[in-house]
């Protein structure tokens, strides 16, 4: 996705949306609103002992979705479940919100949450206290805490993608809220593009952020009557934590050490839980702190900041394919949660070029080299160089591999996208480096019809759209009735060089079918010496072929030259019966 400008508000806000925009300060009911939360109709869904105010969990409860109406759009979401689903994410931003700020009851206390906006998802990048507040105010309930809010915020965001930012301020009566949609940035890598229809969070995940706040909360201790800051950072790959660091903890006072209540571990979770709804790995760094009042029995933590870290830069090997890896993803990872796919059923969904696509992105971005071992050299090779190249080059090598041996490695490779590297056991480790050492012997084998028809297939679709539109133009689609794409190396031989890129933009030109006759005749001409020959034997007959048809190569035939065509083939032929008699 190309960098979006930041330096003026976009026009989709001037005038519809800045009428809207008039809510900038919304008003608030009073402290006396109801106290229940905003319920969600056929949904089963409880309150987390700790997720702080009014944290919803997901229980065992999963929407399944319609995909028989065959939709592409929005992560195959029809109109309807793309309503809900957007609904649902708002939801979900405002239990970010209550569940972080709700508590927060200090006159003039401020907070800040930025979002990522894009195709009705809502990915939390940062929140921050950004004002303390001072004097105490009484507390207010779920159902008080920004009503219109609720109502108004999917209006308010608008369908382009952008960053937003919610700065909300504690007032007497309740909150106000200003919300900045004019900050354009390019998005972050981990923000999702398809809104989710699960509310919540699953309980695997709300387990692992649980027992990460617990890890935390042991090193979070107090001096009586002192102070502490605590900086943690935690690793996630889509909504699994991986691990966790302690980075900066101080503290000053002399007292006894006191250690977290209960309470903390709330706080904690609290502000964790919502950055694990985004994609990939990424880092989390949070910031706490506390004081302890004598008098008081604990010390009270509260959270001052917490942001993903900004990702170094992508490696080169898959800069140019990034994006397409991450919607990949997403949408396999919609497939898996949303739907209950299973991973042979999932894998089916997809197209050879999109799981491609996944794995070279996967092992790039993963690190998953070591679980192809050191049995498939080549396939290592050419995986480590990255790009849309090698991209193809896999697909071409997937359309080879045997069916049992296809469907075995992407049932592992689909279980490793959407649990993770670490998901898979020993023996399934061991099974994909068997796959991957029998696909290494596959580059060394002919190709079978079913193959050849396949990529020749693709090589005529992407040389007309890829290599050479200009061409396709000119000829019309009457004048592409008489073009055919020729492959330099002949699929026939394509065997003995492993590393070929099949379809390449290097092995293949568009050529009148005259021509095409002309050269095949050429290659025929070798008759069974041609089972016989080695690499090199094949390059010399490129070379001749090459060297004598160059000159009709991705251009139009003029017809004139038919008397030319005849010398070049006669040339060609001598050339190459010289060759076949030196051939054993």
């Amino acid at each position: 996705m190309p960098a979006i400008a930041s330096s003026s508000r976009p026009p989709s806000l001037k005038p519809a949306l800045a009428e809207t925009l008039a809510l900038l300060v919304l008003a608030v009911l009073p402290a006396c609103a109801t106290p229940t939360g905003a319920s969600h109709p056929g949904r089963n869904l409880g309150l987390s002992r700790y997720g702080g105010p009014g944290l919803e969990v997901e229980n065992e409860y999963s929407t399944a979705l319609d995909s028989s109406s065959g939709v592409a759009s929005r992560g195959g979401l029809d109109d309807q479940a793309w309503e809900e689903a957007r609904r649902t994410e708002t939801d979900r931003a405002l239990a970010t919100l209550w569940s972080v700020a709700g508590s927060t009851n200090t006159l003039g206390a401020e907070w800040e949450f930025r979002f990522w906006s894009e195709g009705g998802a809502l990915t939390l990048l940062s929140l921050r206290r950004t004002e303390t507040g001072e004097s105490l105010l009484a507390p207010i309930s779920r159902g008080a805490f920004l009503p219109r809010l609720s109502r108004e915020l999917p209006s308010l965001l608008g369908n382009s993608p952008r960053e937003v930012t919610l700065t909300l301020e504690r007032q007497e009566t309740g909150w106000s809220a200003d919300l900045d949609t004019s900050s354009r940035k390019e998005p972050p890598a981990h923000a999702r593009t398809v809104p989710s229809v699960r509310g919540g969070s699953s309980g695997a995940t709300h387990q692992q952020v649980l027992d990460t706040a617990r890890g935390i909360a042991g090193l979070m201790s107090v001096p009586r009557g002192g102070t502490t800051e605590l900086v943690a950072e935690v690793s996630l790959e889509d909504a699994r934590i991986l691990g966790w660091e302690l980075k900066d903890l101080d503290s000053s006072g002399d007292g006894p050490a006191l250690s977290a209540s209960e309470d903390a571990v709330n706080v904690m979770v609290a502000v964790l839980l919502p950055f694990t709804s985004g994609l990939g790995e990424r880092t989390v760094s949070l910031s706490v702190q506390a004081e302890h009042r004598h008098g008081d029995a604990r010390p009270r933590w509260r959270i001052e900041a917490a942001h993903v870290v900004e990702p170094p830069p992508l490696p080169a090997e898959v800069a140019d394919l990034h994006e397409e890896y991450r919607r990949l993803h997403e949408s396999i990872l919609i497939e898996f949660q949303e739907q209950t796919r299973e991973y042979a059923i999932l894998a089916a969904g997809f197209t050879l070029e999109q799981i491609a696509y996944s794995i070279v992105g996967g092992i790039a971005l993963k690190g998953a080299w070591v679980l192809i071992g050191k049995g498939a050299p080549t396939i290592v090779s050419v995986l480590s160089k990255g790009g849309k190249v090698a991209v193809r080059w896999l697909r071409n090598l997937l359309v080879r591999t045997p069916a049992a041996d296809r469907e075995l490695l992407l049932r592992l490779w689909m279980k490793a996208e959407t649990q993770g590297l670490k998901a898979l056991t020993e023996v399934e480790k061991q099974e994909l480096r068997a796959v991957m050492g029998r696909m290494e012997k596959v580059l060394e084998t002919p190709l079978d019809d079913s193959a050849k028809r396949q990529i020749w297939k693709w090589s005529r679709e992407e040389y007309f759209s890829l290599y050479n539109p200009k061409l396709a133009e000119i000829l019309g689609a009457e004048g592409m009735t008489y073009y055919q794409v020729h492959h330099i190396c002949p699929m026939r031989f394509v065997h003995l060089f492993p590393k070929l890129d099949i379809n390449g933009k290097a092995n293949l030109t568009g050529i009148h079918k005259t021509v095409h006759e002309s050269i095949s005749s050429v290659w025929s001409s070798l008759g069974r010496a041609s089972d016989k020959m080695s690499a090199k034997d094949v390059s010399r007959v490129i070379e001749i072929v090459n060297r004598h048809y160059r000159r009709w190569f991705d251009k139009v035939f003029d017809p004139k030259d038919l008397s030319a065509l005849a010398n070049a083939e006669q040339s060609a032929l001598s050339e190459v019966a010289a060759l076949k008699s030196l051939i054993p």
